[in-house]
């Protein structure tokens, strides 16, 4: 398993829970379904969501205060535990899928990782007391089966990147470096938030000092000397061909531009600038583009190949017994933790080395998810 995910885990352990409420669930019930007859116990769930509430417990009460998890705190109609069990439903959907498809891309797990899941699963549990175990529904038999999941989603994504194209070419990882003015002309949002835009005479102060600086350029290598001398900052930056966070005016003008140059004065609706073309290729930045395309294209055809697999999946949650989910306690964590907490965390880590499993993936979908 991926360590900062174990590592959640096993830290969340020594928990002590605020009021027990008790699950009021059936733990065989089913909470989702699949044509092919794979079902999603209510129990495994409930496990499952209550762990994203402790991941994210503490984090939304500092926030929102204690009863978060009943409260629309976004005001879009959704308490945000109804928000945390919709995006669980969204992370089961997708690790089961990678389940069931596990023999399209010849992904196992070895018998050193079920152990080291297994180990993990005992550290985690004993590093809890039984009343907030049995509050959360965690038993082993579900703590293995969400790391299972997990890893295999880490080996599914993996296996999934490994057949992305990942040629470049030398011209579409292009960065070239650029140092730029700018003078603002847009005017500027008052305590209200409503745009006060220039008067004539405080635009033509603006061209006027745009002018002047662009003038006492005698040399494109003086461009940070007159700027300083006029309390000017520049602004530096590279940018590929696909660009579209330049105004466009902008990227023509550098552009045409060779190393070393200076453009015209640039004048736009809202600035005028100056830039120079420092590189052609900033090295450094073409390597970093390089590999960003290259993982553009593989969350692509992740995407592509999960969406493909979902179309006609039959999933169907059943959404009676998601609500009979609560999230209405607290968690927290003692102050001080007893040596055999530490020994139990410390052997978690260990088995986290000897397995590569899921990213954090999953706690971080739901908090991303609750925060939109």
């Amino acid at each position: 398993m991926n360590t900062k995910k174990l590592a959640a885990l096993c830290l969340t352990g020594a928990l002590t829970v605020s009021a027990l409420t008790g699950c009021g669930i059936n733990k065989n019930a089913t909470a989702a379904s699949f044509t092919d007859g794979t079902t999603i116990t209510m129990g495994f769930t409930n496990f499952v969501v209550r762990y994203q509430q402790v991941v994210a417990d503490s984090f939304y009460r500092q926030i929102f205060g204690d009863d978060v998890w009943t409260k629309d705190v976004y005001g879009n109609g959704t308490t945000m535990a109804d928000t945390v069990k919709s995006s669980v439903m969204d992370s089961l959907h997708e690790m089961y899928t990678l389940k069931n498809h596990m023999a399209d891309y010849n992904v196992s797990l070895t018998d050193e990782e079920n152990t080291a899941i297994a180990n993990a699963a005992d550290a985690f549990l004993a590093g809890n007391d039984s009343d907030t175990l049995d509050e959360i529904g965690a038993s082993r038999e579900s703590v293995i089966e969400f790391l299972t999941l997990q890893t295999i989603q880490n080996k599914m994504k993996n296996a999934i990147y490994a057949t992305a194209d990942t040629n470049v070419s030398d011209e579409e990882a292009n960065m070239r470096a650029y140092t730029m003015l700018t003078f603002s002309t847009a005017g500027s949002y008052d305590e209200d938030n409503n745009l006060v835009e220039l008067t004539g005479e405080e635009k033509a102060a603006i061209e006027t000092e745009a002018a002047d600086i662009y003038a006492e350029i005698n040399d494109p290598a003086d461009l940070e000397t007159v700027a300083e001398a006029h309390d000017v900052k520049p602004t530096t930056g590279t940018y590929d061909a696909d660009n579209t966070t330049l105004d466009e005016d902008v990227k023509t003008a550098l552009d045409a531009l060779h190393e070393g140059e200076l453009s015209q004065l640039i004048t736009t609706d809202s600035a005028i600038y100056i830039v120079r073309l420092d590189k052609e290729t900033d090295e450094e930045a073409t390597a970093s583009n390089r590999e960003s395309i290259i993982k553009d294209r593989q969350t692509s055809l992740y995407d592509e190949v999960l969406a493909g697999w979902q179309e006609n999946d039959g999933w169907k949650i059943n959404d009676k017994q998601i609500a009979k989910i609560q999230l209405k306690n607290t968690f927290s964590q003692p102050a001080s933790e007893d040596t055999e907490s530490t020994e139990d965390t410390e052997s978690a880590d260990a088995a986290q080395d000897d397995t590569e499993a899921a990213d954090d993936t999953q706690a971080t979908e739901s908090t991303e998810a609750a925060q939109e």
